[in-house]
């Protein structure tokens, strides 16, 4: 979870397509089995 989208204790569900539209260019999407995971990516220079 990235803090400030969802502020709540549970997860969001959303389909892989749908988190694909949902994140930002800056943002990763892991995917394993049937979990995917929107994160944050570093972008230290």
């Amino acid at each position: 979870m990235i803090v400030g989208e969802h502020s709540r204790d549970i997860d969001l569900d959303m389909t892989l397509e749908e988190a694909i539209g949902y994140m930002a260019s800056d943002e990763l999407i892991e995917a394993v089995y049937l979990v995917y995971t929107l994160r944050q990516t570093d972008q230290m220079v």
